[in-house]
């Protein structure tokens, strides 16, 4: 289902300019269709699970996360973190930094920061949980509840592996990551994330 979330110039702007270079949602900012209305509106058309990605860069413009809830109303859609500071919401609800949500954990241990194995390069610099690029990243085809993490650090190639209790947020987290290649991981694990 396509869903059309109308925005004035200035929450456009302001959402155009929060979503960092090389992330995917930079396509739907980029095919927005852009209309001379009561002093110029932006629409852009995108499926549910793009439009709540955009929700992770519009935290600090309420007009845009207002525009979303819209959209997504219209749409007969739920949605579910109305107050995107989280303050105040039961704590499912309440958004949290990737490295700290309590999903982000497989029998009993936290997964974040990632553990690096070496893959290819020059030699193993060893680098911490939170170095280097992420480059790739997939769910893995032999469990449903882990990911497959890949980045560059220092001239060489490592994997990880992350591992999760709850197969659905397992599935959450691969398709929020697929839109930050490019980002250092360390910046990755303070994203917010409900």
């Amino acid at each position: 289902m396509t869903l059309k979330i109308f925005l004035d110039d200035k929450s456009f702007h302001s959402l155009k300019h929060a979503i960092p270079s090389g992330s995917r949602s930079k396509l739907i900012i980029q095919k927005a269709v852009h209309l001379n209305l009561f002093g110029g509106n932006a629409v852009l058309s995108c499926d549910e699970s793009e439009a709540r990605n955009l929700l992770l860069y519009a935290g600090h413009c309420p007009s845009v996360v207002a525009s979303i809830h819209n959209a997504f109303r219209a749409a007969g859609l739920t949605f579910t973190t109305p107050d995107i500071s989280g303050e105040g919401l039961a704590s499912p609800l309440r958004r949290q930094r990737l490295s700290q949500h309590p999903l982000m954990s497989y029998r009993g241990h936290r997964t974040w920061p990632p553990e690096w194995t070496w893959l290819s390069g020059t030699y193993n610099r060893h680098p911490d949980g939170e170095a280097g690029m992420l480059e790739d990243v997939r769910l893995s085809a032999v469990n449903d509840s882990a990911i497959l993490l890949t980045m560059s650090y220092g001239g060489g190639r490592y994997i990880s592996q992350l591992s999760f209790d709850d197969p659905n947020f397992c599935r959450e987290i691969c398709e929020l990551l697929k839109h930050h290649y490019g980002w250092l991981i360390r910046n990755i694990g303070e994203l917010n994330v409900p």
